[in-house]
């Protein structure tokens, strides 16, 4: 009777553990979701992703994992978008420069940041590719939004004005431009998202994910970052032009396949015929490698 006892309890122990590990597991990706949501809520795209990845990576049938493939692509598009705008105001400014030094060190910041965007177009392409998965069934998202867009936009405007004169900005107001053109990117790209909502005053962000226009607006900043990779960017180690054809010719595939998607989405007979073209368009690019290779 004892051993009995004693068998029947290892077995409840071992019975219970497995029940609360179970529990335990199925909480796990919404705890990390609930995280990233809180990071998105003052910005810190880099902690949100980090969480989110988590998600995708290791819960990927879960529903958080969904939301989690969409919102991890909403950052990479804000992060290319808002280098690719960085990089412009740079080069525009190189032009403008008042001094050598001044010259100099914003020709530093334009290649760092032409540098930063090739990074986050490689991780764009990768997210957008893992998303497609995901579009099979509606979305809903609800995204809380603690900062004040207006407030980043007062504070970085005359250190903008100051870079557009062509004069040098401090680290301080570096950072002021760089966080009020990321805020603009992701109001940009959120809004797009959940169908052109206005987000700039917005607490809480939410509603239905636009599957055609998400698609169409990953797939035209894929064809730019193709573009870019093709073209090449200055490396700040070499000062030279450097190229990927491989990582072009990879973003352009995935362009293709959002527009393919988007193609089914769309009721409309001239946005299809619209998304038709750009199909088109990437074909004759794609062409183009197959000739070279």
């Amino acid at each position: 009777m004892r051993k009995f006892l004693i068998i029947f309890n290892l077995l409840l122990v071992f019975f219970l553990a497995i029940v609360s590990n179970s529990q335990g597991a199925e909480k796990e990706p919404q705890l990390s979701y609930s995280k990233a949501i809180t990071y998105l809520e003052n910005l810190d795209m880099n902690m949100a992703y980090k969480r989110l990845d988590i998600i995708t990576k290791d819960f990927p049938k879960s529903e958080e994992a969904r939301k989690a493939a969409l919102i991890k692509a909403v950052i990479s598009a804000t992060e290319f978008s808002s280098l690719d705008m960085l990089s412009t105001r740079y080069s525009e400014a190189v032009q403008k420069a008042k001094t050598d030094i001044a010259k100099r060190e914003i020709s530093k910041m334009y290649m760092e940041a032409s540098r930063k965007m090739v990074e986050s177009g490689k991780a764009l392409t990768n997210d957008v590719q893992n998303l497609l998965k995901y579009t099979d069934k509606p979305l809903n998202l609800e995204i809380r939004k603690a900062y004040d867009s207006l407030g980043l936009a007062t504070k970085a405007f005359l250190s903008i004005k100051k870079l557009e004169e062509g004069k040098l900005p401090t680290l301080e107001e570096i950072k002021m431009i760089e966080d009020s053109q990321q805020d603009i990117s992701y109001r940009h790209v959120l809004g797009k998202v959940l169908g052109a909502q206005d987000i700039s005053s917005a607490k809480t962000i939410q509603g239905e994910a636009d599957w055609s226009g998400i698609m169409i607006l990953m797939g035209n900043w894929l064809v730019h970052c193709g573009g870019i990779s093709k073209a090449g960017w200055i490396d700040p180690s070499t000062k030279k032009i450097t190229k990927s054809f491989m990582q072009a010719e990879r973003s352009f595939l995935i362009a293709k396949q959002c527009f393919e998607k988007a193609r089914r989405f769309l009721k409309d007979p001239d946005a299809k015929a619209q998304a038709e073209a750009r199909i088109k368009e990437i074909d004759k690019i794609l062409k183009e490698f197959t000739r070279e290779k």
